[in-house]
């Protein structure tokens, strides 16, 4: 639960910087942060559910977290 998380403020961080950014590069380098930090949400979801335990967002919305599970 601890690295879920960590992504959960991850994501949520990167996605408010990448909310008022303009620099293109900037968006390149933190997209793909928030690509890798998705992955691993994924990941964690995935052994907390194996272990059946659950995790509730604590930065970031339920919505999102069930986008970031429906990707792959």
């Amino acid at each position: 639960k601890v690295g879920a998380t960590v992504e959960d403020r991850d994501i949520y961080d990167l996605d408010r910087i990448l909310k008022v950014t303009k620099d293109e590069d900037t968006k390149s380098v933190f997209g793909a942060l928030r690509s890798g930090s998705t992955n691993h949400m994924r990941a964690f979801i995935r052994n907390l559910t194996r272990r059946n335990e659950t995790y509730k967002p604590q930065y970031i919305s339920q919505a999102t977290i069930d986008v970031i599970l429906a990707g792959e």
